[in-house]
């Protein structure tokens, strides 16, 4: 047997250590790797679908700069203009109307400019408010002048001074004669701002070349950012998928690269954000940890003292005042000083009183010891046969009845029927199922006392299979197996006997409020009832397995191999136990169908 200490020991181990060790564990580590992990996901998620949309939106503005070609107005007008219809004056009017009811509207355009050949200052040009003509002339237009004198009708994306431009030059369809040369500045702060990511001016978008465009416009040069993006640029340029999203940390940072190969052009969406930034709800979350489990250490210590002071140290105290007694120091008496509770001051009082009486009585009858002694052999040689012990329950009963009271009376007419019914001497292997459904009721009062309100029993028996035969004590084993692994292991539940027949074979389940069970269990369960698996004597509820095991050889020799106990969990926490048999076809044996429910065996 385990010493209560270490009993004791083991309980404030099981209810502070290591619940408190599990979680401080499960918090500092799988918790933190899989919000880790999961706020990885979530940031590549967002960087995924902003380059998404900016790749949309640069298809959007390709779309309109190709436009005006798929149109043909601009070159109609152009050959009016080469023909003499038009003046000069009058072709640039209609290109600057054209233009302004195409793009100037146009939310997602900052600015345009349209150079015919030759000229060397825009044709026509406008730009919003925040998007000057000085800006324009400075940094973009030697650009438009580069690609102008390029062959090709290609659109080329360029990042300057933090804008984006699409430039393409446009040919007559017949001649294939370049006739302008069409800029396109688009809304840097548009594209951005809108992104679905916690801080869009940490983005960085890139079209092929070493400019990239920000939300901010700065250019901050950090030495290890710079690494990190020129790091995830180049595993990018190694792929050869359309899109592809990249991560690497370097330092401090954690960076995030989508990156996608068009038939246009080349974009990269470049992310970063500090590691800290990543930490913020793991680090409040082990703040908050570690003031909790601070403000745990004075109830550890207080539970370890009350179990010491109060529980531990009066049952040492109680446990060596038996062994002295055990070893004859009769009249040994406790110091009521280490009981420090009402309970354990009475259990004191209690072993004293004792200790006091066996030392009189060992003193006084000790004579009457010899003269006792054949009585003694001649009792321990009688045989407690079933009359004996139903006749010893009937007095019993009597006297409970006598002294009024019931609830003890109940108890031993439950017992007597259960035991009854045990001990059998008519070697019958059957009995009808009224008679085992009385036994079961028997049994499940007497567990009712014990667990109260805790066991709920429900029952729905066909009334038509009352006069069925089945092997005697099928259901106690099964009820006394549903209650020791199922009701006592989580504390409270139901069972239900559900007794019915389906397509001529009589179903018996008993159905218990089980906690969570693997296959694998299942499985074990299911072996030992098929006798495939070897049950070991010596453990403690061995005869509870070899009880379900005899269960189902009872019913397997009776009625066949075809038929049997069976065990599977329903629901996910209903445990199934279900027994199956054959129905009878003789006639008259059923009067009626239907299920009719039978109240529990007790009253809550």
């Amino acid at each position: 047997m385990i010493p209560l200490r270490k009993i004791l020991l083991v309980v404030f181990v099981s209810a502070w250590l290591i619940p408190i060790a599990f979680l401080s564990w499960f918090i500092f580590h799988d918790y933190q790797k899989a919000y880790l992990e999961k706020t990885g996901h979530l940031i590549r998620n967002s960087v995924e679908v902003s380059g998404a949309a900016l790749a949309a939106d640069i298809d959007e503005a390709i779309r309109k700069i190709w436009k005006p070609s798929y149109e043909g107005v601009w070159e109609s007008e152009y050959r009016r203009y080469k023909m003499g219809i038009k003046s000069r004056n009058e072709y640039l009017t209609a290109l600057r109307a054209s233009l302004t009811s195409r793009y100037y509207m146009d939310g997602q355009m900052a600015r345009y400019a349209l150079y015919l050949p030759g000229d060397e200052m825009p044709s026509c040009y406008a730009g919003k408010n925040g998007y000057s003509w000085e800006n324009y002339i400075e940094m973009a237009q030697p650009l438009a002048h580069n690609i102008s004198e390029k062959n090709g009708s290609s659109v080329e994306i360029h990042v300057v001074d933090n804008q984006v431009y699409l430039i393409r030059n446009l040919y007559t369809a017949k001649e294939d004669e370049k006739y302008a040369t069409l800029v396109l500045g688009l809304d840097g702060r548009r594209l951005l701002e809108e992104l679905p990511v916690d801080n869009p001016q940490d983005i960085r978008v890139a079209f092929g070349g070493e400019e990239y465009l920000t939300l901010t416009g700065e250019r901050e040069r950090d030495e290890e950012l710079e690494k990190l993006y020129g790091k995830l640029r180049q595993t990018a340029g190694q792929a050869d998928r359309t899109a592809q999203i990249f991560q690497a940390a370097h330092g401090n940072y954690v960076g995030y690269l989508y990156s996608c190969h068009c038939d246009d052009y080349d974009m990269t969406v470049f992310y970063s954000l500090p590691r800290r930034e990543l930490n913020v709800g793991i680090d409040r979350l082990n703040i908050t940890l570690a003031v909790i489990l601070c403000c745990m250490v004075p109830f550890v210590f207080f539970t370890g003292y009350i179990l010491t002071v109060h529980i531990s140290r009066p049952m040492g105290e109680l446990m060596n005042g038996a062994k002295r007694l055990e070893d004859g120091e009769f009249g040994y008496t406790v110091d009521r000083n280490y009981a420090k509770n009402m309970d354990f001051l009475s259990l004191v009082d209690s072993f004293n009183a004792m200790s006091g009486r066996v030392e009189y009585y060992f003193n006084t009858v000790y004579k009457e010891k010899l003269a006792t002694k054949d009585a003694q052999l001649a009792a321990l040689q009688a045989q407690i046969n079933p009359h004996f012990l139903n006749n010893t329950l009937e007095m019993m009963n009597w006297q409970a009845r006598m002294n009024g009271d019931l609830e003890t009376s109940r108890m031993i007419e439950a017992l007597g029927i259960v035991l009854d019914f045990s001990m059998s001497r008519n070697n019958d292997r059957t009995v009808c199922l009224k008679e085992e459904l009385r036994c079961a009721d028997a049994f499940l009062y007497i567990m009712s006392m014990r667990f109260g309100q805790r066991l709920k029993v429900e029952k729905l028996v066909d009334a038509a299979l009352y006069s069925l035969q089945v092997p005697q004590l099928t259901l106690q084993p099964l009820l006394e197996n549903a209650i020791k692994h199922g009701i006592e292991k989580i504390g409270s539940g139901t069972i239900w006997v559900n007794i019915y027949d389906q397509q001529q074979t009589v179903c018996i389940d008993v159905i218990n409020t089980s906690r969570q069970l693997g296959e694998q269990e299942i499985a074990h369960i299911n072996g030992i009832i098929k006798g495939e698996r070897e049950i070991d004597r010596s453990k403690p509820g061995a005869h509870k397995s070899i009880g379900i095991y005899n269960v189902n050889r009872r019913v397997q020799l009776i009625y066949g191999e075809k038929y049997g106990l069976s065990v599977f969990l329903e629901g996910g926490n209903h445990f199934v136990s279900r027994i199956t048999m054959p129905l009878p076809e003789e006639p008259g044996q059923r009067e009626s169908k239907g299920l009719y429910p039978i109240e529990p065996s007790r009253s809550d």
